[in-house]
């Protein structure tokens, strides 16, 4: 075969050959400036992704770094289209210049992963001293307070009435005079004071204060709120379960402890301690000054079914004189005898 008859059937073969598929990610601008950014805005941004491929392109994961969050992004991209990632970023926890970033994993075979960046420099046109945030620890029963000042050298500063996220919880504010400032701030300086009332509910304290602050650029801040109301008299558990057992052999017991937290009642003690259902037997046990138990026994000739009752405890709280605890259980068959042998 001459040289000419082979080469066109080297051409012949490479032009039947299929083209090799891929998918090409490819992200037009990767690193969004975000410039100046007020403490407490969030900065949203939509990340272009083009598909230079030519079979479609799946993106897999958006892996985001601490502060930074995926809002949503698109899973399949077209050959020769566009896709977006969208990413969001907190600011409330940063100051200063930042760098969150993103990264994205697809099914391109060269470029598996991707990453993405957003900075910012990041500016509270208001301080809140010490610290950025309120914190509040109490007892049940008791009121108690916690204070943050606001302090700003923009034009138009003058806070207004704050917001509060519990109906439960007072807040006031106030301009500090001269000898009340904090050393080495402008004058511009208030006293964000927020009073938990004593009928505040029990566990964890969450939310933030909302202050107005006059400010064109900022025209509020949120001051972070956090911290726990106690209970006066805690119990070691919330409910008491004796599960499923047979009433034979050792006897089944619970033991349920309770600590008195509030240091001025010194005289507390469990007055009286209860049961709803037959057959359990309830003995109090003082401890020490802070803690006193109650034990709970089965009375072995206790009725078979199901135990659903509640334990009554009467302290001399004032805040908690009767503390409800609810029993569950079951009571089995006892086995029976083995038949006489024959």
């Amino acid at each position: 075969m001459s040289q000419r008859p082979k080469a066109l059937l080297a051409a012949w073969i490479l032009a039947a050959a299929p083209a090799l598929a891929d998918s090409r990610i490819v992200v037009p601008e990767a690193t969004r400036e975000a410039g100046l950014v007020v403490k407490g805005e969030t900065i949203r941004h939509t990340f272009l992704i083009r598909n230079e491929g030519t079979t479609d392109l799946h993106i897999s994961e958006v892996r985001p770094s601490c502060g930074c969050t995926a809002a949503e992004f698109d899973r399949v991209v077209g050959p020769g289209k566009e896709g977006r990632v969208v990413l969001a970023v907190e600011t409330r926890s940063f100051q200063g210049p930042i760098s969150k970033s993103a990264l994205v994993l697809s099914d391109d075979p060269v470029s598996p992963q991707t990453t993405l960046l957003i900075k910012a420099d990041v500016k509270p046109f208001v301080d809140v001293l010490p610290g950025g945030y309120l914190r509040i620890q109490a007892l049940a029963g008791e009121p108690v307070a916690a204070e943050v000042t606001l302090v700003s050298d923009e034009a138009g500063f003058a806070p207004g009435v704050p917001e509060v996220p519990q109906p439960w919880l007072k807040a006031e504010i106030r301009p500090l005079e001269e000898n009340e400032r904090l050393p080495g701030k402008g004058p511009k300086q208030f006293r964000l004071r927020v009073v938990a009332a004593a009928g505040a509910p029990e566990g964890l304290v969450g939310g933030s204060i909302k202050v107005p602050t006059g400010i064109g650029r900022q025209p509020s801040v949120e001051v972070p709120l956090s911290g726990f109301v106690r209970p006066s008299v805690a119990t070691s558990v919330s409910k008491i379960s004796f599960q499923n057992f047979v009433p034979e052999g050792e006897p089944v017991r619970r033991v349920l402890t309770l600590t008195n937290n509030d240091p001025k009642n010194e005289s507390f003690k469990v007055v009286e301690a209860s049961s709803s259902v037959a057959g359990i037997v309830v003995e109090v046990v003082p401890v020490d000054r802070q803690k006193t138990q109650v034990v709970l026994t089965i009375d072995p000739k206790i009725r078979k079914g199901p135990i659903e009752g509640t334990l009554v405890i009467k302290t001399t709280d004032p805040v908690r004189p009767e503390i409800r605890i609810p029993l569950t259980g079951t009571v089995l068959e006892r086995a029976a005898e083995n038949p006489p042998k024959r």
